[in-house]
């Protein structure tokens, strides 16, 4: 079951940069069932690769965007750093915490 759900997961990734991104979805879609099916919880890594609204792979620069914010008094806080990832398939933001002893 972990191989076919790694296998999901591979394929996804290259089936986005070949230039397939709806199959990309689906695979994504259908590795998120089996899973949940399976009572299996994916690393935290791989969560952050995909998006939880639309299922695309977000890769920087293909299928998404990364920037740094920090909203705290001008930026003065170092620890504030949140890493904000936008996806460009439906705009949909997802926040990381990535300060000072993070």
């Amino acid at each position: 079951l972990f191989a076919r759900l790694n296998y999901l997961h591979q394929s996804a990734h290259l089936l986005l940069t070949s230039g397939s991104p709806n199959l990309s979805r689906n695979l994504v879609s259908t590795a998120r069932t089996v899973a949940k099916r399976a009572v299996i919880r994916f690393d935290p890594s791989v969560k952050r690769t995909w998006c939880k609204r639309c299922d695309a792979v977000l890769i920087p620069g293909v299928s998404c965007e990364h920037r740094v914010e920090n909203s705290s008094r001008g930026g003065k806080k170092a620890w504030a750093d949140v890493l904000v990832v936008r996806c460009w398939g439906c705009g949909c933001l997802k926040r990381f915490p990535v300060g000072r002893g993070r």
